[in-house]
């Protein structure tokens, strides 16, 4: 299936979303089970480099920032925990 427990198996984190509102819905769940310290650092970045490669065009905005849409529904403070996790993320050409 494309979903992955957390440690606790309460809440499991959809791997592959079908449009930037649910993503950004996976992403808030996962930043918010991070804060708690429910979630792993690893497995947060793990998702994340995920979502970057895979759903890249819809991870991604203009500027090489994140997609704006994504950016207004996780709010500033996710932001940027996003960014420090994917500091030295470089995107594929092809």
């Amino acid at each position: 299936m494309a979903t992955r427990k957390t440690q606790d198996n309460s809440v499991p984190i959809l791997r592959n979303p079908l449009t930037i509102k649910q993503m950004a819905g996976q992403v808030k769940v996962a930043c918010d089970l991070y804060i708690a310290l429910k979630l792993n650092e690893k497995d947060l970045k793990e998702l994340l480099l995920h979502y970057a490669g895979t759903h890249g065009c819809r991870f991604f905005g203009r500027n090489n920032g994140l997609n704006p849409t994504l950016e207004k529904i996780i709010g500033k403070k996710r932001k940027e925990l996003i960014e420090i996790m994917l500091c030295d993320y470089q995107k594929k050409l092809f």
